[in-house]
């Protein structure tokens, strides 16, 4: 069975386009609907369900634009940065309408420090009550784990001190992609020789507590032999998008789009 990764959204903690700004890269989003970026958030899709990567406040409009809704089985949440989590809620309402809960609760993985955020924000979501609609359940890092029927291995992205980032490397029909929508190093054991590797373009050059500037993800990943390198996770780069693709092409790597697909067949 064929496995599609769904890009729902591609953009960095900000959407684009940023609100009064008039750079190329905002302006020309506002001009073309296809260059808007919402929060990233990416959808494995196959005839056993899907499972869900992140569920920030954009959540609910990212599902309610797919032509056909496919049932989620369970969700990751890499880490409590509000880009990531805060469309919980509207996550809840949608599983409640779409009757993913008549076989029981939807699982939520996340690793055990995030917890403490997750259930001060939505208590409500995972208590006894009428608003019950999820089942807390640990990422384990370093550890592989089938969630939703998936092959999913986490490891520490070290974008956060307080509370840890996962990124995830992903066994998709024999293919091994790494999704690290927010990271600040990569461990070789992770990228080395990964047929896909979904990279943060929160920053091109620009040196970041929490990030990792672009174009150094991008020459590590092919000094790691990574097949294909996606970008994801767009900041405001303040170019066109044909001059990101210029910058992007000449470095050997691609540029994911909201509704964007990658099809992994058996």
């Amino acid at each position: 069975m064929s496995i599609t990764l769904r890009f729902l959204g591609t953009a960095a903690g900000v959407p684009i386009p940023h609100v009064g700004c008039s750079c190329h890269q905002c302006s020309e989003a506002r001009r073309e609907r296809q260059l808007r970026r919402t929060r990233s958030a990416i959808l494995l899709e196959s005839p056993e369900g899907g499972l869900l990567v992140d569920a920030g406040p954009d959540i609910y409009r990212q599902l309610a634009l797919l032509p056909e809704i496919p049932q989620i089985a369970a969700a990751i949440i890499t880490h409590t940065h509000s880009d990531h989590y805060l469309g919980l809620d509207d996550l809840g309402s949608i599983a409640l309408m779409a009757g993913w809960l008549q076989d029981g609760l939807l699982p939520i993985y996340a690793t055990s420090d995030n917890w403490p955020r997750l259930e001060a924000t939505f208590a409500h979501l995972f208590r006894p009550g009428m608003f019950l609609r999820f089942e807390a359940r640990t990422l384990q890092l370093d550890t592989e784990q089938t969630i939703a029927g998936y092959r999913v291995r986490p490891f520490d992205s070290s974008h956060t001190i307080d509370v840890t980032t996962a990124m995830l490397s992903l066994t998709l029909n024999g293919k091994r992609v790494v999704y690290a929508p927010d990271l600040k190093v990569m461990p070789h054991e992770v990228f080395e020789g990964a047929d896909v590797a979904i990279v943060s373009g929160t920053f091109y050059q620009r040196d970041h507590p929490a990030h990792m500037p672009l174009i150094k993800a991008i020459r590590t990943c092919k000094r790691l032999g990574v097949g294909r390198i996606i970008v994801t996770h767009v900041g405001h780069l303040e170019w066109s998008n044909a001059e990101l693709w210029a910058q992007l092409s000449e470095q050997g790597a691609d540029l994911a789009y909201d509704g964007a697909t990658l099809v992994f067949d058996p």
